[in-house]
């Protein structure tokens, strides 16, 4: 789309992750380079830039990058159905912190609502995490504010799903 080839994935990436950059003045070029990198790297039709971007999401929160974290989702939501595998595997890892589940929850959420035909797909993976945790998991409370629970329902009114 920006004219960005596969072959641009590692200095892209490179400066996504420079770190020196994400911790600049908002307002400084610097720090808009890394914003502008991320937004390159997604639409590079490729496999290789799902994980680096996945991979950012633990930098961004570590940094404190508010207002790269806000366009996380919905900027990961752009790699669409090639990031579903990756960031359901990020959503169930045990050591997660519950903010980490919770991003990757809203990216699937966002690829849940660009693209109809994935939606039993990532309503199978909210079905599965809510199956697998307590009542008393703390993550919970955050997944059912993140997750498109409404839409499970939905999803179960409709016909997407049968229910038991």
């Amino acid at each position: 789309m920006f004219g960005f080839t596969e072959a641009d994935i590692p200095a892209l990436v490179e400066l996504m992750r420079n770190e020196s950059y994400l911790i600049a003045d908002i307002d400084s070029k610097k720090y808009w380079a890394t914003i502008h990198a991320s937004r390159a790297l997604s639409q590079i039709d490729s496999d290789k830039v799902v994980q680096p971007l996945i991979d950012m999401i633990e930098t961004l929160d570590r940094l404190d990058c508010d207002a790269a974290w806000e366009e996380w989702p919905f900027l990961l939501a752009t790699l669409g159905t090639k990031a579903i595998e990756p960031l359901k595997r990020f959503f169930f890892m045990k050591d997660q912190d519950g903010l980490f589940r919770t991003a990757a929850s809203e990216v699937l959420k966002e690829i849940a609502l660009k693209d109809k035909s994935v939606r039993p797909t990532i309503i199978s993976i909210y079905e599965e995490y809510l199956n697998s945790t307590s009542a008393t998991d703390k993550m919970l409370n955050g997944c059912n504010y993140s997750c498109p629970l409404a839409s499970i329902r939905t999803g179960y009114y409709t016909g997407l799903r049968k229910t038991q």
